[in-house]
């Protein structure tokens, strides 16, 4: 029998990222988004909630991105009001959150 190890993640310390979370309704549910994570999508039974999971998916994606060694996407971060230089968040949208991810 031939064993495998694993190694661990990759540390990245001090890298940091800002990315933007779009929460909209989504029946009973809310639905979270990070337009500059393309496939990024979460959902939650509260805004609250739905933003945690949105920050979780967007570690975790940021973390593959930079261990395949891909590029990482620039995003058009809004301002409280949901203010970019294209105009105003989604018309749906319930609530916008700019999150700081820090990777370990």
């Amino acid at each position: 029998t031939t064993v495998s190890k694993t190694s661990p993640r990759p540390k990245h310390p001090g890298l940091a990222f800002q990315v933007t979370v779009v929460v909209e309704p989504d029946g009973d549910e809310f639905h979270a988004y990070c337009p500059a994570l393309k496939g990024l999508h979460v959902s939650g039974m509260t805004i609250a909630e739905a933003v945690k999971n949105a920050r979780v998916a967007a570690q975790l994606f940021l973390e593959c991105l930079i261990e395949d060694g891909d590029p990482i996407p620039v995003g058009v971060p809004l301002d409280a009001r949901g203010k970019t230089l294209q105009g105003r968040w989604p018309k749906n949208a319930v609530h916008v959150e700019t999150l700081a991810i820090h990777l370990p």
